[in-house]
């Protein structure tokens, strides 16, 4: 069963909430959902984890990314979910999967069709949002989204 995880498109308050009679595994992607199992990271992450990604990885001093974040075993923040997945499905139905570097950190510079609906997770935990991510919401851990307190969170085995 997939479970929702409380991560959203941003409108500057943390506003993701379960709607009324809204039950774990509601959310858009619920009946496509698949785990992904766990990875040895490919990367370290390089720097920052935690950081609004987009404020610098903007194209002018470093490489533009579309979409990018931070992801932790819990909301606060502490452990980064090294080796989990995200995935990005965009408008288009494209379905990017992120791996999660050993910091945390995930990021993609593909062109991405928002409105966007996002989920993550290892095995056997797939949590989904449940609010759809718009063009100002590639940036997961900026104010407002996934700051301090209210982090992407992903459990591991």
């Amino acid at each position: 069963m997939a479970a929702l995880v409380a991560f959203g498109g941003c409108t500057g308050t943390l506003e993701e909430k379960f709607p009324a009679g809204a039950e774990l595994g509601d959310g858009p992607d619920a009946a496509v959902a698949t785990c992904d199992e766990v990875q040895a990271p490919s990367s370290d992450g390089k720097h920052n984890p935690g950081m609004a990604c987009l404020s610098c990885h903007d194209g002018a001093g470093a490489p533009a990314f579309t979409a990018a974040g931070t992801a932790f075993t819990d909301a606060a923040g502490t452990t980064p979910a090294a080796g989990a997945t995200v995935h990005l499905v965009a408008a288009d139905g494209t379905d990017v999967a992120l791996p999660v570097a050993a910091n945390g950190n995930f990021w993609t510079d593909r062109p991405l069709a928002f409105p966007m609906h996002a989920r993550a997770g290892a095995c056997p935990e797939v949590r989904e949002m449940l609010s759809p991510v718009d063009a100002t919401g590639g940036d997961c851990n900026k104010g407002g989204c996934h700051g301090d307190g209210f982090r992407v969170a992903i459990p591991l085995p």
